[in-house]
């Protein structure tokens, strides 16, 4: 394909591969596939595989003028596992995953040279420790979509029940709702209700031009108690 026309024909199936690595904890069982290529088409359909116990799933098609509408489902991804696959060696000696669930809904739509990725993104029951302070950060959900149409992107995060826990310092600190939007400039974090032990504060901020000249406007409002 020159991305703009589709010429093709035949069909790709695949049953039962595996892929797995010694050194890596991820495990791929279970893949297969279809994909018919008649008529100038490609139309993926039975696309599967089982990543250390979850699926994912992959179904759409792409027409004959390069058009593409795919989804691209997971369930329950175990972040911990994928945090010890591929995160780098300073970060895992830093912070550790102790577990978070990871589902994904993407959508890759329009014309391949211009595609459109659609994500929604929920992720469960996270629970991250910071090995130097001996810190534990948690959440109980964090919701997010995100649109991606060339240089150009925009998201929205919704997070529910922030919890930082820093036992040297005595500090416990707790979010129960906050609202993050964000594009290719800036970022927003909308007023969040914050509770510092016995301390009610709330807390806003804007980044601007986070990617070349950092900016921030940040408020903080409340009485430590």
């Amino acid at each position: 394909t020159d991305l703009k026309n589709i010429k093709s024909s035949g069909k790709i199936l695949v049953k039962d591969a595996k892929i797995s690595h010694k050194k890596l904890p991820v495990k791929i069982d279970d893949i297969r596939s279809t994909l018919n290529l008649d008529n100038n088409k490609i139309v993926i359909s039975d696309t599967s595989a089982i990543i250390n116990g979850s699926k994912l799933d992959i179904v759409g098609s792409i027409d004959t003028n390069a058009k593409a509408d795919i989804k691209i489902s997971t369930d329950k991804l175990p972040l911990n596992v994928l945090y010890q696959a591929f995160a780098n060696s300073d970060l895992k000696n830093a912070y550790s995953v102790d577990k978070g669930e990871l589902t994904l809904n993407a959508y890759l739509k329009g014309e391949l040279a211009e595609i459109k990725p659609i994500a929604n993104i929920d992720l469960k029951n996270l629970s991250i420790k910071d090995k130097a302070l001996k810190a534990t950060y948690s959440l109980d959900e964090m919701l997010s979509q995100f649109t991606i149409e060339g240089d150009e992107y925009d998201g929205e995060i919704d997070l529910k029940n922030i919890k930082a826990s820093l036992p040297e310092f005595n500090l416990h600190i707790n979010a129960p709702i906050s609202k993050i939007k964000i594009d290719e400039k800036d970022i927003i974090v909308e007023p969040t209700n914050i509770n510092i032990d016995n301390s009610k504060l709330t807390f806003d901020a804007k980044i601007t031009d986070y990617l070349s000249k950092l900016n921030v406007d940040a408020i903080l409002k409340g009485n430590l108690s």
